[in-house]
């Protein structure tokens, strides 16, 4: 910057008595103002990303489906907005936001040694409730269990029924062996009728899922900066520590006997997963939103596209016959 300036400073015309500004001198002008650089975001959108590097040519082309893809981007987080103000004047109504953070290894510190070792993993599946600023940590390592559908449903029907509210409006990531699934879809019906509450939840647009659960996970990897991690329960205290103001993080430790299977609700139970009440086959990949309901047992409501105003209905009780007659 100050071989810039040094430039632009010749151009000008300056008193006789006037000198150029040395490094020292410019260095403590600049530095008395409150400014920074931007650094660029690490989790980039790879399709925003491949459209900018992309020819002029193939812009026109890609250019529909681009606006698409930033369209349900301002979509889902206006929906998030609009619950989140609508539980600030609802205390029956919970708008929550949940990921897995990034596998936490042990040993975990600044010897060279620890870099050579086989890294030991511990999970911590986090949930951020927006308008009560409150955060939940799940955590356990990998001789408790994986970290799969079965652990993330687990976790949300323990959530759930340890708040107590009457509805629940929840937003995450994409990640298919985790959250969108049938899996965790029958776990929201189960919840729902079990509970006797109201259940959405909807997928924030790939690429940008960044949300306000993401400020959790970036207070406990400050928090680790310069400590040394020799056991996994360490994680523990350091997750229960790392927030210095505010509410501090509530930690549950899950041990293997508490994860339940879901699997035999979607595979064993002769439910209907494969087709909608039109008749058409189900896109699991392709919801961006659903609903339940324990006013509606056995039904869930999907969107494929945030713009449709109406909700695919799925009713898991309805099986086919042979010939095609379909009963409920």
């Amino acid at each position: 910057m100050h071989r810039l300036y040094s430039v632009w400073v010749k151009d000008k015309t300056l008193c006789v008595k006037a000198q150029n500004a040395t490094v020292r001198q410019y260095t403590d002008i600049f530095n008395t103002y409150n400014l920074s650089f931007l650094r660029p975001k690490k989790d980039l959108c790879d399709k925003c990303e491949e459209f900018k590097l992309d020819s002029e040519e193939e812009k026109l082309k890609l250019q529909p489906s681009h606006d698409e893809h930033l369209t349900n981007k301002n979509i889902a987080r206006y929906n998030k907005t609009v619950d989140k103000e609508r539980a600030a004047n609802d205390p029956e109504l919970c708008v929550a936001v949940f990921d897995l953070e990034k596998v936490l290894t042990t040993p975990q510190g600044e010897a060279s040694n620890f870099y050579y070792k086989r890294k030991f993993a511990v999970y911590n599946f986090t949930v951020y409730d927006i308008v009560n600023k409150v955060g939940y940590c799940y955590m356990w390592d990998e001789c408790e269990s994986k970290r799969g559908s079965n652990e993330i449903g687990t976790c949300m029907l323990k959530l759930m029924k340890e708040k107590g509210f009457k509805e629940f409006c929840f937003y995450s990531d994409n990640c298919g062996g985790q959250n969108r699934n049938r899996y965790i879809y029958a776990m929201w019906e189960y919840a729902a009728f079990t509970f006797k509450i109201k259940i959405s939840h909807t997928f924030l647009e790939r690429g940008h899922t960044q949300n306000e659960g993401d400020s959790m996970h970036s207070c406990i990897e400050r928090s680790k900066k310069g400590k040394s991690i020799y056991v996994p329960a360490q994680w523990i205290t350091l997750v229960r520590c790392a927030k210095v103001t505010g509410k501090p993080y509530i930690v549950f430790e899950m041990d293997n006997t508490e994860f339940l299977d879901f699997k035999p609700l979607v595979e064993e139970n002769g439910f209907n997963f494969k087709t909608t009440c039109d008749g058409d086959l189900i896109r699991w990949n392709n919801i961006k939103e659903i609903k339940v309901s324990f006013e509606t047992p056995f039904e869930l409501n999907i969107k494929y596209d945030f713009n449709s105003p109406d909700f695919i209905k799925i009713n898991f009780i309805k099986q086919k016959q042979r010939g095609g007659i379909s009963k409920a």
